[in-house]
């Protein structure tokens, strides 16, 4: 059971770990860090972290018990 929780969680950490990695490569997050961004960028960044936030909602780990 534990051992199955922790899979479970190593597997949805590592894929928001993946997505952040990938996003802090890409020029938009570069230029948001950076407070270079107009607002069409900063909306994008807005809609992907919310996209995020709402996915982590989703996949969630079942507990009994």
């Amino acid at each position: 059971m534990i051992l199955q929780l922790f899979l479970k969680l190593s597997q949805n950490t590592g894929m928001i770990v993946t997505i952040a990695y990938l996003l802090s490569k890409t020029k938009v997050f570069k230029n948001a860090m950076r407070r270079r961004s107009d607002w069409l960028e900063k909306l994008l960044l807005i809609s992907i972290f919310s996209a995020i936030g709402i996915m982590g909602t989703y996949i969630k780990i079942a507990l009994t018990g």
